[in-house]
């Protein structure tokens, strides 16, 4: 759920509406490692991990202004794509993303309101 958080609470910026154009999505350059910065009222950051097979493991960090750590956590769960959605079912609800643009460095996701949020390849 934390990625429809973000999408929807932190600085975004808009963009066209998804349904002008479908992309076409390499859904297999997803499988990896991700990240997700935010410098605003303090820190945030997130790592997504998306495993072939629709499995994915999500963690964050959220420091105040003078970095002392608020919050952190994680999550796992499963994944599916279908039409440029990117698509978390959960027990009480479904979390569904458009997948704007994906590249193997940069992933671009979107939500219905037009919000995107940018995310880059973690290398270790």
């Amino acid at each position: 759920t934390w990625i429809l958080v973000i999408l929807m609470c932190t600085g975004l910026t808009s963009c066209s509406d998804n349904g002008d154009e479908q992309q076409n999505i390499d859904i297999e350059l997803l499988y990896g490692s991700w990240y997700y910065e935010e410098y605003d009222d303090g820190e945030w950051y997130e790592f997504f991990t998306f495993h072939e097979g629709g499995r994915f493991e999500n963690y964050w960090e959220e420091y105040n202004n003078n970095g002392t750590l608020i919050d952190y956590g994680e999550d796992t769960g499963s994944w599916e794509y279908e039409n440029g959605m990117l698509t978390f079912p959960y027990e009480d609800e479904i979390v569904s993303v458009y997948i704007i643009s994906l590249s193997s460095e940069t992933l671009v996701l979107g939500d219905s309101e037009g919000a995107t949020m940018t995310l880059y390849r973690a290398y270790e």
